[in-house]
């Protein structure tokens, strides 16, 4: 099974921001990683994605492929077919991937005329797209509404079935999931996080 373990880590970047203890986490749930603002949230997000090594402590595996989708996804001038496109998978797992985000009437719009919350969706499905082991999602989903967030939902809900890929978020409060088993780490900002 797909997982991630961790010794203790200091997160930072000259200075530590955040310390997290040792802990593991498999595909059979969904990791939420919660916090205020400069708790150190998307930090430790990156270091789990490998692109910031922890100032002390090792992240294991170092292997497989992981995505992160930031809290302000970027996507590229023109379609949402060609953004997607971009995942390099082919069009069909791609359709898919926005086929469960149940948002296929945006496949042939234009990413200048997206809201925040389609372009969170388009964002999400690029990332599924690229059929991930992990898939790290920092704060993405706050601008979804509420049909979103069911759609996001019932991904999270498959891939923990599934056990691929593993989900970790980034938020400030913990998402209404009733069906999706879950872990919680609750950052502090330069304390130990639980």
């Amino acid at each position: 099974m797909i997982g991630i373990r961790w010794t203790g880590l200091a997160l930072g970047y000259d200075a530590t921001i955040a310390r997290v203890p040792a802990g593991r986490v498999e595909a059979d749930r969904v990791l939420v990683v919660t916090g205020s603002n400069g708790s150190g949230k998307t930090t430790f997000l990156r270091s789990l994605a490998t692109l910031q090594p922890p100032l002390e402590g090792v992240i294991s595996p170092e292997f497989g492929r992981r995505v992160f989708v930031h809290s302000n996804p970027f996507l590229f001038r023109g379609s949402v077919a060609f953004n997607l496109g971009l995942a390099g998978s082919g069009t069909a797992p791609a359709d898919d991937a926005l086929r469960r985000l149940e948002a296929m009437e945006l496949l042939d719009r234009d990413v200048g005329t997206l809201s925040s919350g389609q372009r969170a969706r388009v964002a999400l499905a690029r990332a599924m797209a690229a059929d991930p082991e992990v898939l790290l999602v920092d704060e993405t989903t706050a601008a979804l509404d509420e049909e979103g967030m069911m759609a996001w939902t019932r991904v999270m809900e498959e891939s923990v079935r599934l056990k691929r890929p593993l989900i970790v978020i980034a938020t400030h409060d913990v998402p209404v999931l009733s069906h999706v088993p879950f872990s919680e780490i609750s950052m502090r900002g330069g304390r130990d996080s639980i």
